[in-house]
């Protein structure tokens, strides 16, 4: 039998504009939000979430986690 690994993910830090944007997020889609882009940016290979990591990964269309613009209060460019 295998022995389980008690490897934890490294911490992804979020910038205060990225925290700010998630303020505009509904409240019962915060949480879900937040570990999806945590999940994504570790596999990225982002020490940090930023207001622009946001809109370029998760907000352009590179990622399904958020498929709308609006839920984060970001205007269509």
């Amino acid at each position: 039998m295998a022995e389980s690994s008690n490897i934890t993910a490294p911490e992804v830090r979020w910038s205060d504009g990225a925290l700010k944007r998630m303020e505009r997020a509904p409240m019962f889609l915060r949480g879900m939000v937040r570990r999806l882009a945590e999940k994504k940016a570790r596999e990225l290979g982002y020490a940090e979430i930023t207001e622009e990591i946001l809109f370029e990964e998760f907000i352009m269309g590179r990622d399904d986690i958020l498929n709308s613009r609006t839920i984060l209060g970001f205007e269509q460019r």
